[in-house]
């Protein structure tokens, strides 16, 4: 069955006026010039091209960028006024989820926290047991073996427990003066030189 042409024509006018009806109420400029000068209405009516540009103009011009959770005061009482009570279960929501991010922080700090008290305690807990192997073994004469138990590899071992890192030795001046020149060279500023 097909749609009657002057019944479709007639719905695109009431949707084309109801746009326009909404751009009066958002733009009080816009509804002074109707007043002003009837014959634009229709114009713009007509013209669904200029309609749609104008709209789309409004629209791009009052487009509002918010930071934060809650929209702006004058749209919060509306949205009061509209839905009783909505405001209050937003602000709810809102501070149980900063608890809820505070309480995992908290227990963030915490966990790290026992972590490296666990960490230096079992360093240290390795770092006598080995030092007392050490001394055993060199007492019953394995000097050189107490000598590598007792010597870096402790020392390596406690460090990776304590400070929660690979043990990495630091370098000697040799190494440091080969960095050095494999860098790029810097540009100076001629101004300075004397």
């Amino acid at each position: 069955m097909k749609e009657n042409p002057d019944k479709s024509s007639h719905t695109e006018r009431d949707t084309k006026a109801a746009l326009l009806d909404l751009l009066e109420k958002q733009n009080p400029e816009i509804g002074e010039m109707i007043e002003k000068d009837p014959a634009l209405k229709g114009d713009l009516l007509k013209n669904e091209e200029l309609l749609s540009r104008l709209a789309f103009s409004i629209q791009t011009r009052s487009t509002m960028v918010r930071s934060g959770p809650f929209p702006p005061a004058e749209e919060m009482i509306l949205v009061e006024e509209k839905h009783a009570g909505y405001i209050a279960h937003l602000m709810a929501v809102h501070k149980q989820s900063i608890d809820t991010r505070s309480d995992l922080s908290n227990k963030a700090m915490n966990f790290k926290f026992y972590e490296r008290i666990v960490s230096q305690l079992s360093g240290l807990t390795l770092g006598i047991l080995s030092l007392v192997l050490a001394g055993y073994l060199g007492i019953n004469g394995h000097d050189v073996l107490g000598g590598v138990i007792g010597g870096t590899t402790v020392i390596a071992l406690v460090t990776v427990f304590v400070t929660g890192r690979e043990y990495k030795p630091k370098s000697s001046k040799k190494n440091q003066s080969l960095a050095k020149d494999n860098q790029p060279p810097t540009e100076k500023d001629d101004s300075t030189d004397v």
